[in-house]
């Protein structure tokens, strides 16, 4: 993944809020004990995270130096996701005992994600943080190149 290239790259470990978020048989952490664990990950001097999270943008992006966002079409997203849960490309990982799996509701996230609202989000920061929108795999792989 690119997280996991861009923390080799940078000599940092990578928070994946997946596996922190997901109990055994996909229970989902309490919010205010979610936003807790997030408050506790930021409060670090240099960190990487992976994940989207809604929920906690408030708490992410305020620290963050830099923010980047993956502005792929949802058509190749859901593409990549239904590759990755047949097997032709990198498995789907197992998170705390939970097979991920192909689900009607990954699908649904996919299809209604917010685009815009994150957008104005980020518009937000615009002059605060260094922000990168990358709308396809090569200018993922560009990006990547580019960080020092």
């Amino acid at each position: 993944t690119f997280a996991n290239k861009l923390g080799k790259k940078l000599n940092r470990e990578i928070i994946y809020l997946d596996k922190i978020y997901h109990r055994p048989g996909w229970q989902p952490t309490p919010r205010d004990e979610w936003r807790k664990i997030v408050r506790n990950l930021v409060s670090g001097e240099r960190w990487i995270i992976d994940g989207h999270y809604d929920n906690t943008l408030d708490i992410r992006m305020p620290p963050a130096d830099t923010i980047i966002f993956f502005n792929f079409n949802k058509f190749l997203c859901l593409y990549g996701v239904c590759k990755r849960a047949l097997g032709y490309n990198q498995p789907f990982d197992q998170i705390e005992g939970n097979r991920r799996h192909l689900s009607w509701n990954l699908i649904k996230k996919i299809i209604i994600f917010p685009k815009k609202k994150m957008l104005g989000r980020l518009e937000q920061y615009r002059n605060a943080k260094k922000i990168f929108v990358v709308k396809n795999r090569k200018e993922v792989q560009e990006l990547l190149l580019s960080i020092l």
